[in-house]
């Protein structure tokens, strides 16, 4: 007599559906890939898909989120083994693109390991200057000069950031 198999509980479809619809979104594309594509790779009905995440944008909304979780899990991991690089790796990611709120934070992170790195301060003045924090800016842009006198970025930066106004 053959032992029956156990079915599957919804946390462990939702991330079986999760697992083949990462896979699939990210070899064709959101608009290129089916719910029953993706319903057939795990093994499920497309009704059940939708019963589990409600709509393709959803399951789409959660997959970048286990994307999103990845790549932070991998931060942390990376940081627990030489913060100080990842930080600075991490804050200038974040400059970069934009997040100039999360590159500040970061950077303040990275000048609680080491108050005396001067690209730390340097990249706080930047990312403060682009949020509109001039004299803070100023007084990090400042700081990353004494710590490296020789930097003609840092100087050229503080520089740019022109004279206090007066108040």
């Amino acid at each position: 007599m053959a032992t029956p198999t156990r079915r599957k509980s919804a946390d462990e479809r939702r991330e079986d559906i999760l697992a083949v619809a990462m896979e699939r979104f990210a070899q064709v594309g959101y608009h290129g890939t089916s719910t029953e594509d993706i319903a057939a790779g795990a093994g499920i009905s497309q009704p059940y898909l939708f019963r589990l995440f409600g709509t393709k944008k959803a399951l789409f909304l959660a997959c970048d989120e286990r994307a999103c979780d990845r790549v932070l899990d991998a931060f942390r991991r990376a940081a627990e083994n030489a913060p100080g690089e990842t930080l600075e790796a991490l804050g200038r990611a974040y400059y970069n693109s934009g997040q100039h709120e999360r590159s500040r934070v970061t950077f303040e992170q990275l000048l609680e390991l080491d108050p005396s790195a001067h690209y730390a301060h340097f990249a706080l003045g930047q990312s403060l200057k682009q949020l509109g924090r001039r004299t803070e800016a100023r007084t990090h842009l400042r700081l990353a000069v004494a710590l490296s006198p020789t930097s003609e970025v840092y100087a050229g930066a503080l520089a740019r950031l022109g004279p206090p106004k007066k108040t």
